[in-house]
């Protein structure tokens, strides 16, 4: 029996993924003889193209061999599907077409059929873990592939390079100073994990036991790195101060990455393409398109 276009298109998708008619039935719940009458003439029911189309990561009209190019914006399609999913799913889904653009800048057929949810996972006694780095002179692009907590970043090379981007390394030596003061990292540690909108000083100086002026002192630079808002509360014996969050929560991926750096001995490369020639912090940049 003569394959239909349908048909063709879920056998070559099949085979791309490298999996067997049996594990495209269990994954859309139809028997193995359902998936092989698709692929030898039949059409599935209507109700079954979405859940195949969610299978394969494409859309329904390229199930039937039709161009997804001409007449459709690919960001417009990104957005309505991120927005039909639950708030629940929507990190998750979203960082799998991170996982799909990673796939895409390394641009090799090796890898470019490399499913997230197919990805090998170490296991959970083991101290390693995976990620992902691209690195070429148009930008870089690192992902941690770890199945319990992962995250994406890219950075496209500005045309002055990344070096136009970089602080003095007479600030990069102060904000380091500072948070290799004895107890910075504490209580900004305490702080994030504080329930409370608001606290005190003195809520610091019980839950953590560190002396009161080294906590002021600490909370009053954060307050002038604008980390931290400072409010005065006039009461009939005193002035109270208590001090909330910016709401700038910039700290986090700066804490996240610097864990990267501390665990750099138990990475694990699962796709690392470095075709880079210019120097990292080069102030050449990129030609000019």
């Amino acid at each position: 029996m003569k394959k239909t276009n349908l048909g063709e298109t879920i056998y070559k998708l099949r085979k791309q993924r490298g999996i067997t008619q049996e594990e495209l039935g269990r994954a859309v719940n139809v028997s193995t003889q359902a998936v092989s009458k698709w692929e030898h003439g039949g059409s599935p029911d209507a109700e079954m193209l979405p859940l195949l189309a969610d299978y394969f990561h494409v859309s329904i009209d390229s199930l039937y061999g039709r161009s997804e190019t001409a007449a459709r914006n690919i960001f417009d399609d990104v957005l309505i599907d991120l927005i039909n999913k639950s708030k629940e799913e929507r990190f998750e889904h979203a960082f799998q077409i991170c996982w799909a653009m990673i796939r895409g800048l390394v641009g090799i057929d090796l890898v470019k059929n490399i499913y997230y949810d197919n990805l090998p996972q170490l296991p959970k006694e083991s101290e390693m873990f995976m990620k992902s780095l691209i690195s070429l002179d148009e930008g870089v692009a690192y992902m941690l592939l770890k199945k319990e907590f992962h995250y994406f970043m890219l950075f496209p090379e500005p045309k002055g390079g990344f070096n136009q981007e970089l602080a003095d390394a007479a600030d990069y030596t102060e904000l380091f100073s500072f948070l290799a003061k004895p107890d910075t990292v504490k209580i900004l540690l305490f702080i994030f994990a504080n329930k409370a909108q608001s606290f005190t000083a003195s809520l610091i100086v019980s839950r953590l036991k560190i002396e009161e002026a080294a906590v002021l002192m600490i909370l009053d630079e954060m307050t002038d790195r604008s980390w931290l808002y400072r409010t005065e509360i006039e009461t009939e014996d005193r002035l109270l101060i208590s001090y909330q969050l910016s709401g700038d929560n910039q700290i986090l991926p700066f804490l996240i990455i610097a864990k990267a750096l501390i665990d750099s001995q138990t990475n694990l490369y699962y796709m690392n393409l470095n075709d880079r020639h210019l120097p990292l912090f080069s102030g050449k940049g990129r030609k000019n398109e």
